[in-house]
């Protein structure tokens, strides 16, 4: 256990450096509502607390301490960016304490992390890290430390108030006791609010619905017909990677942006539907079908619905799709690669006003290298499981039988070489995008490409005939035949016949790939 748990810190470790290092690729640049909780932020600092200024300022405080230090314009952004560093600490931590296990624990970390539109909005003020480092805190405290849980809950509440419908979830993690050590944090986590909200109606004569002081409790009610179109909305939300506005269904921006995958959000429903077979706590599925479904219903009334006020709902649903990913891992892949999207959007979206370089990447590419080092532990298992998918099936035979058929050879040459081929294309089209000339791109790429080639065609597609070193000689011999191919169809191509250089890349490619099987048969892994 204490080696699972080092293992586990180790990863969140990483996954803590990669956030921050992507964070360095990227510039503040203030927007809207920040002005509101950054003039807060000032007047606390200077003894003023003045609820007239507009917006939930719950997770403001902690930009106060940090103000009076430095005394910077942009002190609430700053405290959000620490807040962003800490979500995958947080995320492992809140996963270990629902389920008491460190997998549950990495599984959430890493979700956390690859979602962008949680913690890079730091950068515009608005206060997601927080918001989402608050709900965290709270399932982590709740256990051991209940009434520093309701004060964190209380902070969350006071960031966005659909952070209430975690009530459910901590009432069956609180410890048990008497009324008053089971329900005192309850008390502090829904009384703080209530004094803030009275505290304001008293100063200004109005509860303000965030920023919009436009917008007071009166104000929320939009009319059955909103009401009914909204009910309807919420499915179209949280299984499509857009949401649409009514007023303007062809708006596609960041407010709209789905921030997960709708694989996680269909996992976690079908866990809260089929409890028996995924929580071994009883209560714990309904206190989170409970939360998920009344955070989700608090959107219902508002006059436009996106996912910035669904989260603590898709939070509780990501938390239910945890034991699922625990018990089917084939789901994991479907998961990562969908969540990629959201990545790659936040950088077509913010690329600009962020002023983001490409260290952006930094997440991805390092929870990628994490999700191969996992799957490369597990190859045996993984193929154990594929053969037995294909037991009785005459494709097996062609991927797990003998490799003395030239025409299963070919078979598995194709896939590995398709692969290789598209290693070498990426790296290609990449350096490309640096300014690298492109026949030395070429001649960088087929170097990776052949790497991948040579070691997968000595697991998979031909059997090795031990004499390393006349193999190695011989391969050597035919890549540079291959790469002189390669270069010579690409110079004719590319500057006698006009051809662009991805398609004389794909075309040179495709007819090299004949040569590299032959030659490789022929004369490195014959009999």
């Amino acid at each position: 256990m204490k080696k699972s748990s080092a293992i586990s810190l180790g990863i969140v470790l990483l996954l803590t450096l990669a956030t921050f290092l992507a964070l360095t690729a990227a510039r503040p640049m203030p927007l809207g509502d920040f002005a509101h909780y950054q003039a807060f932020v000032a007047a606390l600092a200077h003894g003023n607390f003045d609820l007239s200024i507009p917006g939930f300022h719950g997770s403001d405080i902690f930009a106060v301490p940090w103000y009076w230090i430095s005394g910077s314009p942009i002190a609430q952004i700053q405290v959000l960016l620490v807040w962003a560093c800490l979500l995958p600490l947080l995320g492992y931590l809140a996963g270990r304490a629902i389920y008491r296990s460190n997998a549950e624990g990495i599984l959430l970390a890493g979700i956390l992390t690859m979602m962008p539109f949680i913690s890079f909005v730091a950068f515009r003020g608005w206060t997601g890290p927080a918001y989402w480092g608050l709900m965290l805190l709270s399932i982590i405290l709740v256990r051991r430390f209940p009434l520093l849980a309701g004060l964190s809950l209380a902070l969350a509440i006071l960031t966005k108030p659909f952070a209430v419908a975690l009530v459910p979830l901590l009432l069956v993690m609180a410890p048990r006791g008497s009324v008053r050590r089971q329900f005192s944090w309850l008390a502090v986590a829904l009384g703080i609010p209530a004094a803030y909200a009275l505290w304001q109606f008293l100063t200004v004569q109005q509860v303000y619905m965030g920023v919009h002081t436009d917008i007071g409790l009166a104000g929320l009610w939009v009319g059955w017909e909103r009401l009914a179109l909204n009910t309807a909305h919420i499915f179209q939300m949280l299984f499509s990677v857009h949401n649409y506005y009514y007023p303007n269904p062809c708006l596609t921006g960041q407010g709209n942006m789905m921030h997960t995958t709708p694989i996680l959000i269909f996992l976690g429903l079908f866990a809260l539907l089929i409890p028996s077979g995924f929580f071994k706590e009883k209560w714990l599925a309904f206190a989170l079908l409970l939360g998920a479904i009344g955070a989700i219903a608090l959107n219902v009334p508002l006059d436009h619905m996106d996912h910035f006020y669904m989260e603590a709902g898709v939070l509780l649903l990501i938390i239910a799709a945890l034991p699922v990913l625990k018990k089917h891992p084939l789901w994991i892949p479907l998961t990562l690669l969908t969540l990629h999207f959201q990545w790659f959007y936040f950088f077509r979206e913010f690329r600009s006003p962020f002023q983001m370089t490409l260290a952006f990447f930094t997440v991805p590419a390092v929870v990628d290298g994490l999700f191969l080092f996992w799957v490369l532990t597990r190859i045996p298992a993984i193929l154990k499981f594929i053969s037995g998918l294909l037991d009785g099936h005459p494709l097996k035979r062609w991927i797990f039988g003998s490799t003395h058929s030239t025409r299963i050879q070919f078979f598995r040459y194709f896939f590995v070489g398709g692969s290789s081929a598209v290693v070498d294309f990426c790296v290609y089209v990449t350096l490309l995008h640096f300014g690298v000339h492109y026949l030395l791109a070429q001649f960088c790429a087929y170097c990776v490409g052949f790497v991948w080639n040579y070691v997968f065609s000595i697991l998979w597609v031909f059997q090795t005939s031990k004499q390393f070193a006349r193999e190695i000689a011989a391969t050597f011999i035919i890549t540079m035949f291959g790469l002189l191919w390669t270069e010579l169809l690409l110079y004719g191509m590319v500057d006698f016949l006009a051809v662009g250089e991805i398609m004389a890349k794909l075309i040179a490619t495709a007819i090299v790939l004949f040569w590299n099987f032959g030659a490789r048969k022929v004369f490195v892994f014959r009999k």
